[in-house]
């Protein structure tokens, strides 16, 4: 069989379509046009670019500028695989529908070329999710900026349905968009940085971040200031501080100004409860449920703080000091009695008709007994024998 040796690409000829000149190449520059002639020659001569004088950023540009006119195809973005077209591909509906927009992505994708298949991929996207090219763009760099140049289509994707859930479909609903969420991502990061965690906060800390904000209508400085309450906690997590804003929420302090109002409040039924305590004689200290009580009781129910130290007084020496305090206050409030003087009038009432109560007891008790006691002659008196039964 007969072989024969082709001579090396330097001592032949590249063919270069006439349409290439006249159509493309005035309008592309000079960088792209030395790429698409440097790589019509490897192919057409099978020389692949282990050798290439051109640097690989420049490459991956150049050739999704000519994918986006139809004259190449990118079969892989790593490793770069550039299949050269027939001039009369350019015809092909979707880059040149698109040929705007490839030509902006080519602007922002660096080292990342999309190949056909990922752009048709894309035009997918674009389509089903209602993006304009400008939207589109900012979505691609968005994802490379998190992902980096191997980020693949399905990052793309889950990104736009993200755009799509949050109402975004125009390039300036984007940067609203995205600067929104770069507010969140700061701010849940300043949390992380007041409990010294050195860490980027997740995706769930930082959509818990934009919820106490833009849903709670939470001031940034309350939700900072509220880190405070879990200074003790071992673990501080969002978690636990949406529990403290919850609380905030239910109580109306969402601006600073009354959050520090709300604290104050709260400070001042945790110093009532300990001397309640000290006052009933519990060596203790009450915890977070007897704080939250006591503070119902101020600022809920509107009892008088004396009222409460009176109950805590007449509770001293009891089994159960703080289970007696709550049912007396609980009563003296059913009862419409809201001041230590109101209650002490009613609790000596209630002493005064409970000693009137015992005292006829005991009354009773003295006089049957004393109604019962016979001798024997006044029982023989009567016809009874004592000692012998009604049968004798």
């Amino acid at each position: 069989m007969a072989r024969f040796i082709f001579p090396s690409e330097l001592g032949g000829y590249t063919a270069i379509s006439n349409a290439f000149i006249s159509n493309h190449m005035a309008d592309a520059g000079g960088e792209a046009v030395k790429i698409y002639i440097y790589g019509l020659m490897c192919s057409q001569w099978g020389k692949d670019d282990g050798e290439c004088p051109f640097a690989d950023t420049a490459m991956r540009e150049a050739y999704a500028y000519w994918q986006a006119r139809g004259l190449v195809r990118l079969v892989s973005s790593d490793p770069l695989i550039v299949e050269y077209l027939p001039i009369e591909a350019y015809a092909a509906p979707s880059p040149r529908k698109y040929a705007a927009l490839l030509e902006k992505l080519s602007a922002v994708c660096g080292e990342r070329a999309f190949t056909g298949n990922e752009l048709g991929e894309l035009y997918n996207i674009i389509e089903v999710y209602s993006l304009d090219e400008d939207a589109a763009v900012l979505l691609v760099t968005e994802v490379l900026a998190k992902k980096g140049p191997k980020a693949r289509m399905y990052h793309f994707n889950a990104e736009a349905e993200l755009w799509a859930n949050n109402g975004v479909s125009t390039a300036e609903e984007a940067r609203a968009y995205l600067l929104r969420r770069e507010q969140v991502s700061k701010g849940a990061q300043k949390i992380l940085e007041r409990w010294k965690k050195r860490r980027l906060a997740t995706d769930a800390e930082a959509d818990m971040y934009r919820k106490w904000i833009e849903d709670w209508g939470f001031e940034e400085d309350v939700v900072l200031s509220a880190c405070r309450e879990l200074t003790g906690a071992e673990h501080p997590s969002f978690k636990y501080l949406e529990k403290v804003l919850e609380s905030y929420r239910l109580n109306g302090a969402i601006t600073a100004q009354a959050a520090e109002e709300l604290r104050q409040r709260r400070d001042a039924a945790s110093e009532l409860a300990h001397l309640m305590f000290s006052r009933s004689g519990m060596t203790k200290s009450p915890g977070r449920r007897e704080d939250d009580e006591v503070y119902a009781y101020l600022y809920s129910s509107h009892a008088d703080a004396e009222l409460l130290l009176f109950a805590a007084d007449a509770s001293r020496g009891l089994a159960h000091p703080y289970q007696n305090i709550k049912k007396l206050v609980d009563a003296w409030l059913e009862a419409g009695i809201s001041t230590a003087a109101e209650a002490k009038k009613e609790l000596e009432s209630r002493s005064a008709k409970k000693t009137a109560r015992e005292n006829a007891r005991r009354a009773r008790a003295a006089s049957l007994k004393s109604s019962r006691q016979y001798s024997d002659e006044d029982l023989a008196g009567i016809g009874v024998d004592i000692l012998a039964g009604d049968g004798e």
